[in-house]
């Protein structure tokens, strides 16, 4: 290489790396500490509308529940994908009648299905125990405390149901502040619910027509309810926490993404879904689990048929 191609060379390379730096530079502007960027990395498709996704950390892999709108009752599915996004089994669980909420205890996968809470046996790959919930209408997320206790909400009956371990599957909490409770979350001490929003009745058009719900916060001990957002914010369906303060919070009809302070409740950001794929519509942006310690994002897409798995990685994200 002569004096002359290895000075324009340099040159060159000087001037491409300058050109990426400002380009790092004009993306970060505008952007404050604490914010986070969902960078979509996977797309896991051919799932029949799945509503639910759930994390297991033990064997590193996912849970996914899959409504079947087609056949519904006994067309219902739960699906296992492992950690890198491959499909390990599209039918692990079959014959269910509405499958939604997901949650992992210990070597036990609990399932709300339709009116009752299913305990499975991972290891056998089968459902063990049937809990019926006397007077629900439509069971919808399920969470897990530290102690074993499961929360179950019924979004049409406007009730929470819970169980405690050795003991009955029975509604634990009824109150008109429910207005129509989707997400559950047990967390610190505390169950954090999602609602839908007031509906006029209980079909399917009244709920889309539904004005937005808030996030509430009950104590366990005495069952007060007190509102986490002040105002309300979307017609909710999951929640999962960042381990930074924070909720990520999915809204189903307008197909959005929240980030919530648990402090206060005030929303952080918000990003459209549908922008983010270059598509139409992102309706059905359903019950989302978050890895805190791959800092991803697992959410399924209902009428899409498919399971999106996001980066949110960002080092300068804190608690707040």
């Amino acid at each position: 290489m002569n004096k002359y191609i290895k000075t324009h060379f340099m040159s060159c390379a000087v001037m491409i790396f300058a050109a990426l730096m400002l380009t790092a530079c004009l993306e970060g502007v505008g952007k404050k500490a604490g914010e986070v960027k969902p960078v979509l990395m996977k797309s896991v498709t051919t799932f029949k509308d799945p509503e639910s996704v759930t994390y297991d950390k033990k064997r590193d892999q996912f849970y996914v529940s899959q409504v079947n709108l087609a056949e519904k009752f006994g067309g219902g599915k739960i699906a296992i994908i492992s950690s890198s996004g491959d499909i390990k089994e599209l039918s692990w669980i079959e014959g269910l009648n509405n499958p939604k909420g997901l949650a992992v205890y210990d070597d036990k996968l609990y399932a709300a299905d339709d009116r009752n809470l299913l305990e499975i046996d991972i290891e056998a790959g089968k459902v063990v125990k049937k809990y019926y919930g006397a007077g629900a209408e439509s069971l919808n997320d399920v969470t897990v405390d530290d102690n074993g206790t499961v929360y179950v909400s019924d979004i049409l009956g406007n009730k929470i149901f819970r169980l405690e371990q050795g003991k009955a599957f029975e509604v634990w909490l009824s109150d008109d502040q429910l207005e129509f409770p989707n997400g559950v979350l047990a967390l610190d001490g505390a169950l954090y619910v999602a609602n839908w929003g007031k509906s006029a009745d209980k079909t399917f058009e009244s709920l889309l027509k539904a004005p937005p719900g808030k996030i509430l916060k009950v104590n366990v001990n005495d069952k007060t309810v007190e509102p986490l957002t002040k105002e309300p914010l979307a017609n909710i369906d999951g929640l999962a926490p960042d381990g930074k303060g924070h909720l990520f919070v999915s809204d189903w009809k307008a197909g959005k993404l929240y980030l919530v302070k648990l402090s206060d409740g005030s929303t952080v950001q918000s990003f459209d879904i549908a922008k983010i794929l270059g598509i139409e519509s992102a309706q059905g942006f359903a019950d989302m689990t978050y890895v805190q310690d791959k800092q991803q994002l697992w959410a399924p897409l209902m009428f899409k048929g498919s399971v999106l798995v996001f980066s949110l990685a960002d080092d300068a994200r804190g608690s707040n």
